[in-house]
Protein backbone atom coordinates (compact mmCIF):
# COMPACT_ATOMS: atom_id res chain seq x y z
CA UNK A 1 0.00 0.00 0.00
CA UNK A 2 2.85 2.32 0.70
CA UNK A 3 4.67 1.84 -2.86
CA UNK A 4 1.06 2.06 -4.03
CA UNK A 5 0.79 5.49 -2.53
CA UNK A 6 4.27 6.67 -3.09
CA UNK A 7 3.41 5.19 -7.04
CA UNK A 8 0.70 7.58 -7.12
CA UNK A 9 2.33 11.18 -5.49
CA UNK A 10 5.16 10.28 -8.60
CA UNK A 11 1.79 10.23 -11.18
CA UNK A 12 0.47 13.13 -9.57
CA UNK A 13 3.79 15.57 -9.85
CA UNK A 14 4.48 14.19 -13.62
CA UNK A 15 0.76 15.22 -14.58
CA UNK A 16 1.59 18.79 -12.74
CA UNK A 17 4.23 19.43 -14.62
CA UNK A 18 2.98 18.17 -18.20
CA UNK A 19 -0.07 20.46 -16.82
CA UNK A 20 1.54 23.01 -16.26
CA UNK A 21 4.03 22.93 -20.14
CA UNK A 22 0.93 22.67 -21.74
CA UNK A 23 -0.78 25.08 -20.42
CA UNK A 24 2.08 27.57 -20.29
CA UNK A 25 2.55 26.96 -24.17
CA UNK A 26 -1.26 27.70 -24.44
CA UNK A 27 -1.08 31.27 -22.45
CA UNK A 28 1.87 32.04 -24.46
CA UNK A 29 0.72 31.59 -27.74
CA UNK A 30 1.57 30.47 -31.12
CA UNK A 31 5.67 31.35 -31.48
CA UNK A 32 5.05 32.94 -27.64
CA UNK A 33 3.37 35.85 -29.75
CA UNK A 34 1.27 36.42 -26.13
CA UNK A 35 4.52 37.54 -24.63
CA UNK A 36 5.85 39.46 -26.96
CA UNK A 37 2.79 41.13 -26.62
CA UNK A 38 2.44 41.86 -23.03
CA UNK A 39 6.30 42.67 -23.08
CA UNK A 40 5.56 45.21 -26.11
CA UNK A 41 2.77 46.23 -23.62
CA UNK A 42 5.22 47.11 -20.79
CA UNK A 43 7.92 48.51 -22.91
CA UNK A 44 6.14 50.95 -24.17
CA UNK A 45 4.45 51.39 -20.41
CA UNK A 46 7.83 52.07 -19.12
CA UNK A 47 9.48 53.77 -21.44
CA UNK A 48 6.44 56.36 -21.68
CA UNK A 49 6.67 56.69 -17.82
CA UNK A 50 10.44 56.97 -17.43
CA UNK A 51 10.10 59.86 -19.79
CA UNK A 52 7.34 61.08 -17.70
CA UNK A 53 8.52 61.02 -14.56
CA UNK A 54 12.40 62.50 -16.10
CA UNK A 55 10.08 64.98 -17.06
CA UNK A 56 8.61 66.05 -14.25
CA UNK A 57 12.09 65.85 -12.53
CA UNK A 58 13.68 68.32 -14.86
CA UNK A 59 10.88 70.34 -14.78
CA UNK A 60 10.87 70.36 -10.79
CA UNK A 61 14.22 71.40 -11.06
CA UNK A 62 13.58 74.27 -13.41
CA UNK A 63 10.57 75.68 -11.39
CA UNK A 64 12.65 75.26 -8.31
CA UNK A 65 15.72 77.13 -10.17
CA UNK A 66 15.87 80.87 -9.05
CA UNK A 67 17.59 81.75 -12.67
CA UNK A 68 13.85 80.74 -14.07
CA UNK A 69 11.51 81.92 -11.61
CA UNK A 70 13.53 85.06 -11.75
CA UNK A 71 11.66 88.03 -13.82
CA UNK A 72 13.14 91.00 -15.39
CA UNK A 73 12.36 94.74 -14.85
CA UNK A 74 13.12 97.24 -17.48
CA UNK A 75 14.19 100.55 -15.38
CA UNK A 76 13.64 103.62 -17.35
CA UNK A 77 16.37 106.08 -17.57
CA UNK A 78 14.25 108.78 -15.78
CA UNK A 79 13.29 105.86 -12.99
CA UNK A 80 17.19 105.20 -12.36
CA UNK A 81 17.52 107.54 -9.87
CA UNK A 82 14.55 106.27 -7.86
CA UNK A 83 15.03 102.54 -8.48
CA UNK A 84 16.75 102.05 -5.30
CA UNK A 85 14.02 103.36 -3.42
CA UNK A 86 11.48 100.79 -5.29
CA UNK A 87 13.84 97.80 -4.67
CA UNK A 88 13.92 97.92 -0.96
CA UNK A 89 10.57 99.04 -0.76
CA UNK A 90 10.32 95.53 -1.93
CA UNK A 91 12.16 93.52 -0.19
CA UNK A 92 11.21 94.70 3.15
CA UNK A 93 7.77 94.53 2.74
CA UNK A 94 6.76 90.84 3.95
CA UNK A 95 3.66 91.30 3.24
CA UNK A 96 3.77 91.73 -0.53
CA UNK A 97 5.97 89.02 -0.46
CA UNK A 98 3.05 86.30 1.05
CA UNK A 99 0.62 87.89 -1.28
CA UNK A 100 2.62 87.63 -4.30
CA UNK A 101 5.03 84.40 -3.46
CA UNK A 102 8.41 86.28 -4.27
CA UNK A 103 11.51 85.83 -2.64
CA UNK A 104 13.78 89.12 -3.39
CA UNK A 105 14.38 91.89 -5.35
CA UNK A 106 17.55 92.80 -6.74
CA UNK A 107 19.17 95.22 -9.08
CA UNK A 108 21.81 94.89 -12.06
CA UNK A 109 23.41 95.94 -15.18
CA UNK A 110 23.30 93.91 -18.61
CA UNK A 111 26.38 94.72 -20.68
CA UNK A 112 28.00 93.61 -23.69
CA UNK A 113 31.96 92.91 -23.65
CA UNK A 114 34.52 92.06 -26.26
CA UNK A 115 36.53 89.15 -25.58
CA UNK A 116 39.61 87.32 -27.91
CA UNK A 117 38.57 84.08 -29.93
CA UNK A 118 41.97 82.44 -29.07
CA UNK A 119 41.18 80.46 -32.40
CA UNK A 120 40.83 82.94 -34.58
CA UNK A 121 43.04 85.71 -32.68
CA UNK A 122 39.78 88.16 -33.45
CA UNK A 123 37.59 89.55 -30.94
CA UNK A 124 33.79 88.49 -30.39
CA UNK A 125 31.54 90.31 -28.33
CA UNK A 126 28.76 88.63 -25.44
CA UNK A 127 25.97 89.44 -23.06
CA UNK A 128 27.25 89.88 -19.23
CA UNK A 129 25.16 91.24 -15.86
CA UNK A 130 26.38 92.44 -12.59
CA UNK A 131 25.70 90.14 -9.67
CA UNK A 132 26.34 92.19 -6.26
CA UNK A 133 28.22 89.95 -3.64
CA UNK A 134 24.64 90.34 -1.01
CA UNK A 135 22.57 88.74 -3.88
CA UNK A 136 21.10 85.68 -2.65
CA UNK A 137 21.66 84.27 -6.31
CA UNK A 138 25.30 84.12 -6.11
CA UNK A 139 24.89 81.15 -3.55
CA UNK A 140 22.39 79.50 -6.33
CA UNK A 141 25.36 79.88 -9.08
CA UNK A 142 27.44 77.65 -6.53
CA UNK A 143 24.74 74.58 -5.68
CA UNK A 144 26.21 71.61 -6.20
CA UNK A 145 24.16 70.79 -9.55
CA UNK A 146 25.26 73.93 -11.01
CA UNK A 147 28.76 72.28 -10.57
CA UNK A 148 30.87 75.00 -9.75
CA UNK A 149 34.13 75.32 -10.41
CA UNK A 150 36.10 77.52 -8.48
CA UNK A 151 35.08 80.35 -5.42
CA UNK A 152 32.30 83.43 -5.41
CA UNK A 153 33.81 86.88 -5.30
CA UNK A 154 36.31 87.95 -2.44
CA UNK A 155 34.63 90.88 -2.12
CA UNK A 156 32.57 94.04 -3.08
CA UNK A 157 36.17 95.39 -5.05
CA UNK A 158 36.38 91.80 -7.14
CA UNK A 159 37.46 92.43 -10.70
CA UNK A 160 37.35 88.53 -11.43
CA UNK A 161 34.68 86.89 -14.05
CA UNK A 162 32.26 84.46 -13.25
CA UNK A 163 31.33 82.39 -16.39
CA UNK A 164 29.63 80.14 -18.29
CA UNK A 165 31.07 76.68 -19.63
CA UNK A 166 29.57 77.78 -22.54
CA UNK A 167 31.79 81.16 -22.74
CA UNK A 168 34.77 79.06 -22.82
CA UNK A 169 33.93 77.03 -25.65
CA UNK A 170 32.48 79.85 -27.66
CA UNK A 171 35.53 81.99 -27.37
CA UNK A 172 37.84 78.27 -27.90
CA UNK A 173 39.92 78.92 -24.34
CA UNK A 174 40.56 75.54 -22.43
CA UNK A 175 38.10 74.05 -20.10
CA UNK A 176 40.15 74.86 -17.10
CA UNK A 177 41.90 78.34 -18.50
CA UNK A 178 42.67 80.42 -15.54
CA UNK A 179 42.14 84.07 -17.52
CA UNK A 180 39.91 85.20 -20.40
CA UNK A 181 41.39 88.15 -22.42
CA UNK A 182 39.16 91.03 -22.57
CA UNK A 183 39.11 93.56 -25.62
CA UNK A 184 40.38 96.97 -24.70
CA UNK A 185 40.47 100.40 -27.23
CA UNK A 186 43.98 102.43 -26.65
CA UNK A 187 45.10 105.29 -28.64
CA UNK A 188 46.47 103.53 -31.54
CA UNK A 189 44.00 100.29 -31.67
CA UNK A 190 42.52 97.48 -29.43
CA UNK A 191 44.56 95.88 -27.04
CA UNK A 192 43.71 92.43 -24.93
CA UNK A 193 43.90 92.51 -21.08
CA UNK A 194 43.83 89.12 -18.50
CA UNK A 195 40.72 88.99 -16.91
CA UNK A 196 40.96 86.58 -13.71
CA UNK A 197 38.25 83.93 -13.77
CA UNK A 198 36.54 83.42 -10.33
CA UNK A 199 34.94 80.43 -11.16
CA UNK A 200 32.77 78.43 -14.22
CA UNK A 201 29.31 77.17 -13.52
CA UNK A 202 27.25 75.31 -15.95
CA UNK A 203 24.64 78.09 -16.19
CA UNK A 204 24.03 81.59 -15.66
CA UNK A 205 20.99 83.76 -15.12
CA UNK A 206 19.13 85.56 -18.34
CA UNK A 207 21.22 83.26 -20.43
CA UNK A 208 24.55 85.70 -19.32
CA UNK A 209 27.67 84.02 -20.30
CA UNK A 210 29.47 86.35 -17.51
CA UNK A 211 29.13 87.85 -14.36
CA UNK A 212 30.80 90.31 -12.58
CA UNK A 213 31.13 92.62 -10.02
CA UNK A 214 29.08 95.88 -10.40
CA UNK A 215 32.48 97.62 -9.26
CA UNK A 216 33.54 96.03 -11.88
CA UNK A 217 31.40 97.12 -14.62
CA UNK A 218 31.63 100.55 -13.30
CA UNK A 219 35.31 100.29 -13.85
CA UNK A 220 35.36 99.19 -17.22
CA UNK A 221 33.04 101.75 -18.73
CA UNK A 222 35.31 104.37 -18.20
CA UNK A 223 36.76 105.77 -21.62
CA UNK A 224 40.52 104.93 -22.97
CA UNK A 225 43.04 106.76 -21.52
CA UNK A 226 40.85 106.94 -18.10
CA UNK A 227 39.95 103.14 -17.68
CA UNK A 228 41.43 101.48 -15.16
CA UNK A 229 42.48 98.65 -17.67
CA UNK A 230 44.32 100.41 -20.18
CA UNK A 231 47.69 98.53 -20.75
CA UNK A 232 49.59 102.08 -21.30
CA UNK A 233 49.50 102.37 -17.04
CA UNK A 234 51.76 99.38 -16.95
CA UNK A 235 55.38 100.28 -16.54
CA UNK A 236 56.80 96.92 -15.70
CA UNK A 237 56.61 93.58 -17.72
CA UNK A 238 54.73 91.26 -15.55
CA UNK A 239 55.04 87.45 -16.00
CA UNK A 240 52.09 84.95 -14.56
CA UNK A 241 52.20 81.14 -14.49
CA UNK A 242 50.09 78.59 -13.06
CA UNK A 243 51.74 75.90 -10.24
CA UNK A 244 53.21 76.27 -6.76
CA UNK A 245 55.33 78.61 -5.09
CA UNK A 246 58.80 75.94 -6.58
CA UNK A 247 57.37 76.82 -9.82
CA UNK A 248 57.40 80.44 -9.43
CA UNK A 249 60.83 80.02 -8.31
CA UNK A 250 62.15 78.03 -11.25
CA UNK A 251 60.39 80.04 -13.13
CA UNK A 252 61.87 82.85 -11.95
CA UNK A 253 65.33 81.84 -12.39
CA UNK A 254 65.00 81.26 -16.10
CA UNK A 255 63.57 84.96 -16.14
CA UNK A 256 66.57 85.80 -15.36
CA UNK A 257 69.00 84.20 -17.17
CA UNK A 258 67.05 84.98 -19.98
CA UNK A 259 68.13 88.26 -19.97
CA UNK A 260 71.51 87.56 -18.34
CA UNK A 261 72.03 85.90 -21.85
CA UNK A 262 70.52 88.89 -23.68
CA UNK A 263 72.48 91.28 -25.65
CA UNK A 264 69.46 93.31 -26.85
CA UNK A 265 68.01 93.84 -23.74
CA UNK A 266 71.61 94.57 -21.78
CA UNK A 267 70.70 98.40 -22.19
CA UNK A 268 67.36 98.98 -20.90
CA UNK A 269 69.50 97.10 -17.11
CA UNK A 270 66.21 94.62 -16.52
CA UNK A 271 65.89 93.89 -13.05
CA UNK A 272 63.90 90.29 -11.96
CA UNK A 273 62.26 90.74 -8.81
CA UNK A 274 63.87 88.22 -6.02
CA UNK A 275 61.32 86.23 -5.53
CA UNK A 276 57.61 85.97 -7.23
CA UNK A 277 54.88 87.18 -5.76
CA UNK A 278 51.68 85.24 -5.59
CA UNK A 279 48.35 85.52 -7.68
CA UNK A 280 45.41 84.08 -6.33
CA UNK A 281 42.45 86.30 -7.78
CA UNK A 282 41.52 83.28 -10.85
CA UNK A 283 40.18 80.14 -9.03
CA UNK A 284 43.82 78.41 -9.90
CA UNK A 285 46.30 80.18 -8.38
CA UNK A 286 49.67 80.82 -9.83
CA UNK A 287 53.21 82.96 -9.12
CA UNK A 288 54.12 86.57 -10.70
CA UNK A 289 57.43 87.65 -11.47
CA UNK A 290 58.06 91.40 -12.26
CA UNK A 291 60.74 92.81 -14.71
CA UNK A 292 61.29 96.23 -14.25
CA UNK A 293 63.56 98.33 -16.68
CA UNK A 294 66.08 101.37 -16.65
CA UNK A 295 63.24 103.97 -19.06
CA UNK A 296 59.58 103.80 -18.83
CA UNK A 297 58.47 101.76 -22.15
CA UNK A 298 55.06 101.53 -23.89
CA UNK A 299 52.52 98.66 -23.54
CA UNK A 300 53.19 97.65 -27.12
CA UNK A 301 56.61 97.77 -26.76
CA UNK A 302 56.24 95.46 -23.30
CA UNK A 303 54.30 92.95 -25.32
CA UNK A 304 56.93 92.48 -27.82
CA UNK A 305 59.64 91.47 -25.13
CA UNK A 306 57.24 89.64 -23.45
CA UNK A 307 56.73 87.35 -26.76
CA UNK A 308 60.13 87.07 -27.45
CA UNK A 309 60.87 85.81 -23.67
CA UNK A 310 57.28 83.70 -23.77
CA UNK A 311 59.02 81.53 -27.13
CA UNK A 312 62.56 81.53 -25.53
CA UNK A 313 64.75 78.30 -24.89
CA UNK A 314 64.46 78.94 -21.28
CA UNK A 315 60.49 79.25 -20.69
CA UNK A 316 60.23 76.32 -23.23
CA UNK A 317 59.72 73.79 -20.62
CA UNK A 318 56.69 75.57 -18.59
CA UNK A 319 53.25 75.89 -19.52
CA UNK A 320 52.34 79.28 -21.38
CA UNK A 321 52.82 81.85 -19.33
CA UNK A 322 50.32 85.21 -19.06
CA UNK A 323 51.73 88.69 -19.55
CA UNK A 324 49.34 90.80 -16.45
CA UNK A 325 49.14 94.30 -16.40
CA UNK A 326 49.28 97.08 -13.53
CA UNK A 327 45.46 98.11 -13.28
CA UNK A 328 44.61 101.64 -12.19
CA UNK A 329 41.72 101.31 -10.09
CA UNK A 330 39.30 104.24 -8.59
CA UNK A 331 37.32 103.75 -5.50
CA UNK A 332 34.42 105.33 -6.78
CA UNK A 333 31.68 103.39 -8.39
CA UNK A 334 27.82 103.89 -7.82
CA UNK A 335 25.72 100.77 -6.12
CA UNK A 336 22.61 101.52 -6.42
CA UNK A 337 21.28 102.59 -9.61
CA UNK A 338 20.66 100.07 -12.33
CA UNK A 339 18.81 99.12 -15.87
CA UNK A 340 16.89 96.38 -14.61
CA UNK A 341 15.26 94.76 -11.32
CA UNK A 342 15.03 91.27 -11.14
CA UNK A 343 12.44 89.21 -8.72
CA UNK A 344 12.76 86.05 -7.80
CA UNK A 345 9.28 84.18 -7.09
CA UNK A 346 8.60 81.32 -4.67
CA UNK A 347 5.48 80.43 -7.03
CA UNK A 348 5.10 81.53 -10.18
CA UNK A 349 1.04 81.52 -9.45
CA UNK A 350 0.46 85.34 -8.85
CA UNK A 351 3.01 86.65 -11.45
CA UNK A 352 0.39 87.92 -13.05
CA UNK A 353 -1.45 89.58 -10.28
CA UNK A 354 2.58 91.09 -9.26
CA UNK A 355 2.80 92.52 -12.89
CA UNK A 356 -0.29 94.46 -12.07
CA UNK A 357 0.87 96.06 -8.48
CA UNK A 358 4.42 97.06 -9.93
CA UNK A 359 2.69 98.81 -12.99
CA UNK A 360 0.01 100.78 -10.85
CA UNK A 361 2.11 101.70 -8.44
CA UNK A 362 5.57 102.12 -9.69
CA UNK A 363 4.64 102.61 -13.25
CA UNK A 364 7.25 99.85 -14.06
CA UNK A 365 6.51 97.36 -16.57
CA UNK A 366 7.32 93.76 -17.28
CA UNK A 367 7.21 92.20 -20.90
CA UNK A 368 3.91 90.79 -21.07
CA UNK A 369 5.60 87.72 -23.50
CA UNK A 370 8.11 87.46 -20.49
CA UNK A 371 4.55 86.96 -18.45
CA UNK A 372 3.10 84.25 -20.47
CA UNK A 373 6.15 82.82 -20.55
CA UNK A 374 5.97 82.11 -16.90
CA UNK A 375 2.57 81.21 -17.01
CA UNK A 376 2.67 78.88 -19.53
CA UNK A 377 5.77 76.98 -17.81
CA UNK A 378 3.86 76.74 -15.14
CA UNK A 379 0.77 75.14 -16.71
CA UNK A 380 2.97 72.54 -18.71
CA UNK A 381 4.73 71.25 -15.69
CA UNK A 382 0.97 70.81 -13.72
CA UNK A 383 -0.44 69.45 -17.02
CA UNK A 384 2.85 67.08 -17.22
CA UNK A 385 2.36 65.68 -14.01
CA UNK A 386 -1.90 64.96 -14.28
CA UNK A 387 -0.68 63.37 -18.14
CA UNK A 388 1.92 61.09 -15.93
CA UNK A 389 -0.59 59.64 -14.05
CA UNK A 390 -3.21 59.21 -16.74
CA UNK A 391 -1.00 57.10 -18.32
CA UNK A 392 0.00 55.03 -15.49
CA UNK A 393 -3.17 54.10 -15.03
CA UNK A 394 -3.96 53.46 -18.28
CA UNK A 395 -1.12 51.72 -19.00
CA UNK A 396 -1.78 49.28 -15.44
CA UNK A 397 -5.54 49.02 -16.77
CA UNK A 398 -4.22 47.70 -20.81
CA UNK A 399 -1.51 44.63 -18.82
CA UNK A 400 -4.69 43.69 -16.68
CA UNK A 401 -7.39 43.58 -19.74
CA UNK A 402 -4.63 41.65 -21.46
CA UNK A 403 -3.91 39.40 -19.10
CA UNK A 404 -7.28 38.65 -18.08
CA UNK A 405 -8.95 38.30 -21.61
CA UNK A 406 -5.93 35.54 -22.76
CA UNK A 407 -6.72 33.87 -18.95
CA UNK A 408 -10.68 34.00 -19.72
CA UNK A 409 -10.59 32.90 -23.49
CA UNK A 410 -8.09 30.02 -22.22
CA UNK A 411 -10.17 29.25 -19.71
CA UNK A 412 -13.44 29.00 -21.24
CA UNK A 413 -11.89 27.20 -24.22
CA UNK A 414 -10.93 24.04 -21.68
CA UNK A 415 -13.20 24.28 -19.26
CA UNK A 416 -15.23 20.45 -19.96
CA UNK A 417 -11.61 20.03 -18.85
CA UNK A 418 -11.36 21.51 -16.36
CA UNK A 419 -14.63 20.13 -14.90
CA UNK A 420 -12.92 16.26 -15.44
CA UNK A 421 -10.08 17.18 -13.52
CA UNK A 422 -12.26 18.48 -10.66
CA UNK A 423 -14.48 15.10 -10.81
CA UNK A 424 -11.63 12.91 -10.88
CA UNK A 425 -10.35 14.35 -7.48
CA UNK A 426 -7.59 16.76 -8.44
CA UNK A 427 -7.80 19.58 -6.07
CA UNK A 428 -9.38 22.83 -6.99
CA UNK A 429 -6.66 25.06 -4.92
CA UNK A 430 -4.17 23.43 -6.61
CA UNK A 431 -5.79 23.89 -10.09
CA UNK A 432 -5.45 27.45 -9.10
CA UNK A 433 -2.24 27.47 -7.59
CA UNK A 434 -0.99 25.85 -11.12
CA UNK A 435 -2.52 28.42 -13.01
CA UNK A 436 -1.14 31.63 -10.94
CA UNK A 437 2.29 29.83 -11.15
CA UNK A 438 1.94 30.28 -14.58
CA UNK A 439 1.01 33.96 -14.72
CA UNK A 440 3.36 34.92 -12.55
CA UNK A 441 6.23 33.25 -14.18
CA UNK A 442 4.48 35.11 -17.52
CA UNK A 443 4.14 38.24 -15.91
CA UNK A 444 7.88 38.13 -14.45
CA UNK A 445 9.44 37.17 -17.84
CA UNK A 446 7.46 40.20 -19.70
CA UNK A 447 8.80 42.81 -16.43
CA UNK A 448 12.49 41.91 -16.53
CA UNK A 449 12.67 41.76 -20.55
CA UNK A 450 10.29 45.20 -20.57
CA UNK A 451 12.06 46.72 -17.92
CA UNK A 452 15.81 45.86 -19.72
CA UNK A 453 14.88 46.88 -23.15
CA UNK A 454 13.22 50.22 -21.76
CA UNK A 455 16.49 51.12 -19.73
CA UNK A 456 18.58 50.48 -22.57
CA UNK A 457 16.34 52.91 -24.42
CA UNK A 458 15.73 55.37 -21.93
CA UNK A 459 19.30 55.57 -21.89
Amino acid sequence: MEDSNNKNLKIHKDFTKLFKKRERKELLGKLNINLWILSMILFFTFSAIGFAIGSLKYLGSKMDNSFINGVDIVVPYDKADDIALVKNELNENDTLKDKYFYKNVTGYYRYSLRFKDMSKNGTKECIGRTMDIRNPLLSELFSSKNHPKGKKFNDSLDVGLIVRKQFLEDFNYDKDASFVFMSIPTDSSDMFVPIPISAIVDELPGSSLFISTPYFFSQRKKFYTDNPFNPNHTKDLNCFILGDETTGYVFKDSIESFFQGSLTYHVLDPFVSPQPIIISAPYISGYKVKISFNKDLAARKLSDIFEVLKNSAQLNPFPPSIQLYDYKFTPVYEYDKFDKLSVNFNDLDKIAEFKKYINSQYDLTIDMGLIEEKENYNFVSKLTKIISFILIAFGILSICIFIYNILNTHLNKIKKNIGTFLAFGIDERKLKMIYMSILLRFIGITLITSIMLASVYGY
